[in-house]
């Protein structure tokens, strides 16, 4: 049976491993399936199992994509009926302060769409301005609506995958809508609700300082947590203990397996009936699954609610159950129950802690007290999980262990118990439960300011590492945890090596590379030189506290070379431009800041600013006091910095958002021929004029544009102006970032081309 497990999980897990496949979807399952069914028929059970497993993930995989909107739906308002799945999280600006609500729906009907059905697509939809909702609800709206397309950089977060891994055919926001009639497609979900609502609103009701922490770690929802407070979480590396997971779950089921045989041992006539071992699983399984319900947990929770059942069962069966048994049962179900988990970073991060964990404790014989199990257990998720960390998120927080180390104990013994005591006295009466709360709501406090203290110390980012160096140092990592200590130390020594050896841009002298990332709506361009670095732009940051300096730039900069920014221009304040800068200057050392407007640190960049590196000239030939009198004064985008960079063979030009009266002006101060130029203004039709479009003569043309904005970037006539004189038009949220170097001059790079996934949507 552990052969059959172990194969059917390995083929489901490929499909989460591979990038490419030999073959489409469909002919993918039929094979598998067939190969599968001789193989079993051969009685090579190992290979059969592992063939049945990827056809099933095939089959899912297939169906998901199948699911996708195209692309004829964007930029259209459809009237759609949708069933609300899930409660609704609100959408909070930087401040906190709730300016709409985020929610999955599943379309029941639709009218007017014109291309495509949608009837039973789920979508991610947000809505501003929106009314109170409620899961199960059915709703009439006006939507936009597009396609799964996410932003595609080196080492940025894959958003394309993590649609498919939550079914999802498409993204879009609400224009309008009518609450219709109630109908609820979920049996027992009023009682829950209604609980629910009542603990948020007694919550909320309580004068706590830390009234979201408590509503995560109660009621699943870690909407009300901050963007400050998720960062210093990731920084830190404890999401895991202020938002429902597995710890939570195990540690309410021990908490209910003690529970029930204490009362049972307090209770004879419970004893005649049956053991109090069985009393304490009986009450561990039923206080676990109603927290699983109650949260609305995800695939972490569910994985540890299934080891816990396996887990009881074994012990009321008076069985020696080795607990590798329980942990491939647990993943096996979880797998047949949703193969799409393969998707998910969670999934991953999740199962190989606890298989860190088994590999560690289950060589050890020799029994400790609590304190050195606990220590012990840090110390093997530091070995087992950094590797895993590495190569799935992009980065390590090396001061994680120990914040675990001091901050754990403080949640599962002080704050999970109280909070848990706070939802069943609340429930009863709030003025009871209020205490309870009070208590958690004081060691969070407490847990905070010591997250606050080890998060000034700043991630690691880990983009630049080959991926097949960190898994041989995983692979060496878990042949560690099984040996000896020296052991240990030495991979401990490896896992740093790693991240410590010195990066290079691999830029010949008198070389240089443009990448321009794939940034939505905005602009950030990343300058390499032999030995220095440029960011032009910083990206976008939205009032909703989405910050793509922290998501797109501060990784992509890791993964190409040294974590270090020479110099930055910010070419004017607009936020598309300039909003990302202090999550660049927060996460790396950086040398002058130059802007046209005034920014903290940053000094006036002005007409004739030059510099030299590596046999590189950089030089500033806007804005210009002389363009201020002729024009008696100027608007923000005409005051945008503009900077050449050239050799002695290409020159290349980035002209921010300057309009065609600058490029009227600089028309005999700017170089001719360029060999590639930014678009100025994103495309838009007010730059990019005949003349200066002639004067460039460009080869190739970067336009920073988000794909299906609403300005319409770029105008069709700006891209017809540059094709007719042979200039070859990119644009980033069409291709992803993109990569020029001065040593391949024909050649520009498209990061959605290049790193292509069978899961990702072609460029247009």
């Amino acid at each position: 049976m552990r052969t059959w497990m172990v194969g059917f999980c390995c083929g489901v897990c490929l499909l989460g491993l591979v990038h490419q496949l030999p073959m489409p979807l469909p002919v993918l399952a039929i094979a598998a399936g067939v190969v599968g069914c001789l193989s079993l028929a051969g009685r090579l059970w190992f290979v059969g199992s592992l063939c049945l497993g990827l056809m099933w993930g095939a089959i899912h995989n297939d169906q998901a994509l199948s699911q996708r909107l195209p692309d004829c739906v964007a930029g259209r308002t459809l009237e759609v009926d949708v069933r609300v799945l899930g409660d609704p999280a609100p959408l909070l600006t930087d401040t906190g302060v709730q300016v709409g609500l985020r929610f999955l729906a599943m379309v029941v009907g639709a009218r007017g769409n014109g291309c495509v059905a949608l009837d039973g697509r789920r979508l991610r939809l947000s809505w501003h301005g929106a009314p109170a909702m409620l899961a199960g609800q059915n709703w009439h709206l006006s939507v936009g609506i597009k396609p799964p397309w996410g932003y595609q950089n080196p080492g940025g977060f894959d958003y394309e995958r993590w649609l498919l891994g939550q079914r999802l055919a498409g993204t879009g926001y609400v224009k309008a809508g009518q609450l219709q009639v109630h109908e609820n497609s979920f049996q027992g979900v009023d009682e829950t609700r209604s609980a629910r609502a009542t603990l948020n609103a007694r919550l909320n009701g309580m004068a706590l300082d830390n009234v979201g922490v408590l509503r995560a770690l109660t009621m699943g929802d870690a909407s009300g947590l901050s963007s400050r407070y998720w960062e210093l979480l990731r920084a830190t590396g404890t999401v895991h203990l202020m938002v429902i997971s597995g710890l939570h779950v195990g540690l309410v089921g021990a908490l209910g397996f003690f529970c029930g045989k204490w009362m049972a041992r307090l209770v004879p006539w419970m004893l005649l009936w049956t053991p109090a071992t069985w009393w304490g699983a009986l009450f561990g399984i039923t206080l676990s699954f109603i927290y699983v319900i109650f949260t609305g947990s995800g695939l972490p929770a569910i994985r540890a609610l299934i080891m816990v059942v396996a887990g009881s069962i074994a012990v009321c069966l008076g069985r020696r159950t080795r607990l590798s048994s329980v942990f491939l049962v647990a993943l096996t179900i979880i797998l047949i129950w949703e193969p799409l988990a393969v998707h998910q970073q969670g999934f991953w991060l999740s199962f190989v802690a606890v298989a860190a964990l088994l590999r560690f404790f289950s060589h050890r014989v020799d029994r400790h007290g609590w304190v050195v199990t606990f220590v012990l257990a840090q110390w093997c998720l530091l070995i087992g999980l950094t590797p895993a960390v590495a190569l799935i998120i992009g980065q390590v927080a090396w001061t994680g262990a120990l914040a675990n180390l001091l901050v754990l104990p403080l949640v599962s013994f002080c704050v999970i118990p109280a909070a848990l005591f706070g939802v069943l006295l609340t429930l009863v009466s709030a003025d009871v439960g209020r205490w309870a709360f009070l208590i958690a709501d004081w060691f969070i406090g407490w847990t905070t300011s010591l997250l606050t203290w080890f998060g000034g110390y700043p991630l690691d980012h880990t983009g630049h590492i080959d991926p097949w160096l960190v898994v041989c140092v995983g692979a060496c990592a878990w042949t560690a945890l099984g040996g000896y200590p020296w052991r240990q130390f030495l991979t401990l020594a490896m896992l740093w090596s790693c991240w410590a050896w010195p990066v290079a841009t691999g830029i010949a002298w008198g070389e240089f590379r443009l990448m321009a990332l794939d940034v939505g709506q905005g602009s950030a361009l990343v300058v390499d030189t032999k030995q220095h670095r440029l960011l032009f732009d910083a990206g976008p940051r939205y009032s909703s506290g989405f910050d793509l300096g922290a998501a797109v730039v501060v990784p992509s900069i890791a993964a190409t070379g040294p974590e270090k920014v020479d110099v930055i221009v910010i070419s004017h304040g607009d936020v598309d431009h300039s909003g990302g800068l202090g999550s660049v200057v927060a996460a790396y050392p950086v040398g002058n800041i130059y802007s046209s407007v005034q920014l903290p640190g940053a000094l006036a960049c002005s007409e004739g600013m030059n510099w030299r590196w590596d046999g590189i000239d950089f030089r500033i030939h806007h804005p210009s006091m002389r363009f201020r009198e002729l024009f008696g004064g100027v608007k923000d985008n005409d005051a945008s910095c503009v900077l050449s960079i050239s050799n002695t063979r290409h020159t290349v030009l980035l002209a921010g958002d300057i309009g065609r009266d600058v490029e009227r002006y600089l028309s005999r101060r700017l170089p001719v021929d360029v060999t590639l130029t930014s678009a100025p203004h994103h495309g838009s039709r007010s730059s990019s004029s005949t003349s200066f479009v002639h004067l460039l003569r460009p080869v190739h043309v970067f336009v920073s544009a988000g794909r299906f904005n609403r300005y319409g970037h770029p105008h069709p006539d700006v891209v017809r102006r540059y094709r007719e004189i042979g200039a070859h038009v990119y644009v980033t949220g069409d291709s992803g970032a993109l990569i020029w170097e001065s040593a391949l001059p024909e050649r520009v790079v498209s990061w959605r081309e290049q790193r292509a996934r069978y899961w990702t949507l072609p460029p247009p």
